[in-house]
């Protein structure tokens, strides 16, 4: 039989590797997003080959909309 407080020092030690482990592996994802993060950049869209034959319209996707006769200079 082991002694109650060599019990309760293989439990703290047991608790403290699992605490450690799992900081461990969660800097290390979280640096591993960090570097994904700053080689990609952020998704704003469907990504089209150049010879695709989908075409996206700029003036369908832009937001504000605005009546080309307001703006025509030569109205």
């Amino acid at each position: 039989m082991v002694p109650a407080h060599q019990r309760w020092l293989w439990v703290r030690l047991w608790f403290a590797t699992l605490m450690g482990s799992m900081l461990a592996i969660w800097l290390a994802g979280s640096s591993l997003g960090v570097v994904w993060a700053q080689g990609n950049q952020p998704f704003i869209g469907p990504v089209l080959p150049s010879d695709s034959p989908v075409q996206i319209d700029p003036v369908q996707i832009d937001p504000v909309q605005i009546d080309p006769v307001q703006i025509d200079p030569f109205r």
